[in-house]
């Protein structure tokens, strides 16, 4: 699942979901 993903990488580092949904 990428939202599981998205949401632990965001936790350690703010990153845009752009970069990551792109």
């Amino acid at each position: 699942m990428k939202v599981a993903v998205l949401a632990e990488t965001q936790q350690k580092r703010p990153w845009p979901e752009s970069k990551f949904m792109s």
